[in-house]
Order: structure tokens, then sequence, then C-alpha cells
């Protein structure tokens, strides 16, 4: 196994582990130990400069290469849309 596929397999370890910690500290709706991981990745971004002294930035996303960019694209749109409301619906 590479040292890349064995920090994946952490990886995904660790999101299963804060989804399970988040479900519990949130009182959510649904037991994280009932339920199964079938998908996930990781947004990034990046800043710094370039040799000429410019500023420059990167999105991105790490996964383990099981997701579809349709289904990145769709479950990016999901949180978008839940966000949004969640901020109209605030009243502070």
């Amino acid at each position: 196994m590479s040292s890349l596929d064995e920090k994946y397999k952490q990886l995904e370890a660790l999101i299963e582990d804060i989804d399970r910690l988040e479900s519990e500290a949130d009182n959510a709706d649904y037991d994280a130990d009932t339920m199964v991981l079938t998908d996930w990745f990781v947004v990034i971004a990046k800043r710094g400069f370039s040799d000429k002294g410019q500023g420059a930035s990167a999105v991105g996303y790490i996964s383990n290469g099981n997701v579809a960019i349709h289904s990145i694209l769709g479950m990016l749109d999901f949180l978008r849309v839940r966000y949004h409301a969640r901020v109209a619906s605030d009243d502070d």
C-alpha cells in the first residue's frame, strides 16, 4: 500500500470520528453510528505568492477518487442552499 493510500484511509477514519462527535455534540436527529459514510471530499483553499511576488490563490478538493464530480457538485449545492437558508433566517 502506498503512503498516499494509507493517508486517505486515515483521513476517512478521522472524518467518520469527527462526524460521530459532531452528531453527539449537536444532538443530531440521527445516530452517526447507524449511518454509513458513502462519499466524502475535502474542500481546500491555498494562498501564497508567485515568484514575481504577486498574490496567488487556488481552491480545490481532495477525495479518495470514488466521488463523481456530479455528486460533489450536488453536495456543494445542497450545502449552499441549506446555509443560505440558515443565514437568511438568522435574527442576529
